[in-house]
């Protein structure tokens, strides 16, 4: 039931950078915290990190991955 609690954006961010490319096959209340923590670790931080470094990113993702971490933890 958790993922119908998301918006449709973090869903489909989900189902097209998180899914395919972990352990996870769908959210719940008892791995959204280490799906986040996969979203840290996997996008944010390196994307961050690459800023701070004067590096070219994409922006879109960043913001798409900051907003799915957010949605996921008002949930």
């Amino acid at each position: 039931m958790y993922q119908y609690k998301l918006k449709e954006e973090t869903r489909t961010f989900l189902k097209k950078y998180v899914y395919p490319f972990s352990k996870y096959k769908l959210i719940t209340d008892e791995n959204a915290d280490e799906i986040v923590e996969f979203i840290v670790d996997t996008y944010v931080s390196p994307l961050v990190n690459d800023q701070e470094e004067g590096k070219h990113i994409d922006e879109s993702l960043l913001k798409k991955a900051d907003n799915a971490i957010d949605d996921i933890c008002d949930n």
